[in-house]
């Protein structure tokens, strides 16, 4: 018994790469390969379009009832938002912004622009204030 032990060993340390690479490849092809929000079951990412369909428009007013907002106006499109309004400025109501329009949208921060309103009283002065994301 002890014999056919050690003669199974040898046998299989001759082939222990090539073991390896097999059961390396069985773990690989098991691993799930779905994007985090399929596996959760999450929210399948949004259509938009650059026509300004009924999801803009609704997204639009919503940003406008949150405090600070103030008055704003709302571009998507397929790479991203953009998002024009007077709290820009004011790091809580920007990170309430990002948030809202990335939990309807799926977008990441980094593709969604926060840009300070121009002042309507002076309008001829001064030019949008722009923050990076």
């Amino acid at each position: 018994m002890k014999d056919y032990i050690n003669k199974a060993m040898k046998t299989l340390g001759a082939y222990k790469y090539v073991l390896l690479v097999i059961a390396v490849g069985l773990i690989l092809l098991l691993w799930p390969n779905a994007p985090p929000s399929a596996q959760s079951g999450g929210n399948p990412p949004v259509e938009m379009s650059g026509t300004g369909g009924s999801l803009e428009q609704t997204l639009e007013n919503m940003l406008r009832a949150i405090e600070g907002v103030g008055r704003a106006e709302l571009l998507l499109t397929d790479k991203g938002a953009l998002v024009v309004c007077d709290g820009a400025l004011d790091a809580v109501t920007r990170g309430k912004v990002l948030e809202a329009v990335s939990s309807v949208t799926n977008l990441s921060y980094d593709r969604i622009s926060v840009i300070k309103m121009k002042n309507q009283k002076n309008s001829g002065g001064k030019e949008n204030e722009h923050l990076e994301t």
